[in-house]
């Protein structure tokens, strides 16, 4: 079993300080544990939007990680989300992209066995 920590980044400092339009966009890691030296270590990175929080759910036999991303950019609040599934040597790939509103966060539940992931926004009409 592969076990990782994804870590949701929300605002590149670096950008705002340069005064640069896309301090919104940053790059979020998902890091994996590795045995050998008892530490998580970089394994990959994931374009985000002022991300706010990942959730990881297993559905139908696959793994999925979904990024809540809030901000596009400056004032503007509607952000794609996106919900990545695991592949192994080909990582996390998007598997789905969803039109969100200051997304925070994101639940998995189960009912009558069907999967439902529902998204929190904290934007919108």
């Amino acid at each position: 079993d592969d076990d990782f920590l994804a870590v949701a980044n929300a605002f590149d400092y670096e950008a705002a300080a340069a005064d640069r339009d896309n301090q919104h966009v940053v790059g979020s890691i998902i890091y994996q544990f590795d045995s050998k030296s008892g530490k998580f270590v970089e394994y990959q990175s994931l374009v985000t939007y002022s991300g706010t929080r990942w959730t990881f759910y297993s559905a139908c036999g696959r793994q999925y990680l979904a990024i809540a991303n809030s901000n596009n950019g400056g004032s503007k609040h509607r952000a794609n989300s996106v919900v990545y599934v695991y592949r192994g040597v080909e990582r996390f790939v998007a598997a789905h992209v969803i039109e969100t509103e200051g997304a925070t966060d994101w639940e998995h539940y189960s009912l009558d066995g069907r999967d439902y992931l529902v998204v929190s926004n904290s934007k919108g009409g």
